[in-house]
């Protein structure tokens, strides 16, 4: 009995194919690719017309396949910069390939897909206290005490911050310091000062 065996092929599927993003944040769509061929295949993306004021990379862009059943993921990075217009949404053609480089018998492989982005203004940020902690926890007078804040953006996707945190005594400024936020979900950044007990 003489078994016929595809040699190369691929599945894939994406998470999603519509997302909403805000300006200069990047819109993430994940790709799950499974062999279903009985060759080790190297396959390429492509993005076809990236517009003005967008950027678009597959991370990785090749792909390497073993034998049949064999899985790997990328992602799909796409962001609109701040010169976007919001609500005007574009889409884009992505392609996984392989090619032998030749006119011949064997057949090429291609597998696309189309990807909406629509783009939105970026939310404005909300910033609250989650924790604040200082050490030791009972200073006496002329004790170092390590002040320690955990600050968190409780709205994602609202960008990049620079966030001026201020320690008090009272009315006394302590000790000041900046907390940077990228912009990303459920971010909190954690913060230090330093302060002399009086």
């Amino acid at each position: 009995i003489i078994q016929r065996k595809l040699m190369r092929g691929i599945e894939v599927s994406a998470d999603t194919l519509e997302d909403e993003t805000p300006l200069g944040q990047a819109s993430i769509i994940t790709f799950d690719v499974t062999s279903i061929g009985h060759l080790d295949t190297i396959y390429e993306t492509s993005i076809e017309n990236i517009p003005n004021n967008w950027t678009a990379v597959f991370e990785p862009n090749k792909l390497s396949l073993a034998t049949n059943g064999s899985n790997t993921k990328t992602e799909l990075r796409i962001t609109p910069d701040t010169e976007v217009i919001p609500g005007v949404w574009k889409i884009f053609t992505v392609k996984f390939t392989w090619s032998d480089g030749s006119e011949n018998n064997i057949n090429d492989i291609t597998k696309t897909f189309e990807i909406k982005i629509i783009p939105i203004e970026q939310p404005q940020p909300d910033y609250i206290v989650n924790e604040l902690l200082w050490n030791p926890q009972i200073p006496i007078a002329g004790d170092d005490v390590i002040l320690t804040a955990v600050i968190k953006n409780q709205v994602n996707n609202s960008g990049p911050y620079q966030v001026p945190i201020v320690f008090f005594d009272g009315t006394t400024i302590v000790n000041e310091t900046i907390a940077f936020f990228n912009g990303t979900d459920d971010e909190e950044i954690t913060v230090m000062g330093f302060w002399t007990a009086t």
